[in-house]
């Protein structure tokens, strides 16, 4: 399976450096973000989207100053820089944890699962557990809204669910 570095990942491929239209370039942009109260600094590695964004942001405060539309677009461009954050986070934990990045291995996963049975089991069958999910929770007030009990569920089958009922209606396959 090929893997790429976790560095690759965080890098944009057309990492831009000065939007001529703009005349804004790289050195030009804040060092920390610009959003209120935040001291964030710059990702290493600035994405397209949090470039432009940070040049839009530079040409309105050179040409109106600290006004609503910079404040608007510093409060956007400060969730840009917090994804991008995360994003590396995540992705350093998924290469500690040896999680697949950019590609799956598809026919692994049967295998990956077997070797996770016993932690599997002690979730799926823990009634406490189960009981406790909002998700099991909603299908028993929906079984018990289409007058069904898990038992007459479990052997019921498909044929007795019609489209209009609760239990159909809300679920969500796959």
């Amino acid at each position: 399976m090929f893997m790429h570095r976790m560095q690759d990942l965080t890098e944009e491929e057309d990492e831009e450096e000065e939007s001529p239209e703009s005349g804004i370039s790289r050195e030009d942009l804040p060092k920390l973000c610009p959003g209120i109260l935040c001291k964030d600094k710059l990702p290493s590695k600035v994405p397209n989207d949090l470039f432009a964004a940070l040049q839009r942001y530079v040409a309105i405060v050179r040409s109106h100053g600290r006004n609503v539309a910079a404040a608007q677009l510093a409060t956007q461009i400060c969730a840009m820089i917090r994804r991008e954050h995360l994003k590396v986070e995540h992705l350093k934990l998924a290469t500690k944890k040896g999680w697949p990045i950019t590609t799956v291995d598809f026919k692994g996963i049967p295998g990956r699962i077997v070797k996770l049975e016993d932690q599997l089991r002690s979730v799926v069958y823990n009634k406490s557990f189960c009981e406790r999910q909002s998700v099991w929770k909603s299908f028993e007030g929906d079984l018990a809204t289409d007058g069904l009990t898990l038992g007459t569920f479990a052997h019921a089958g498909n044929s007795n669910l019609s489209p209009g009922s609760a239990t159909f209606n809300n679920a969500r396959p796959g």
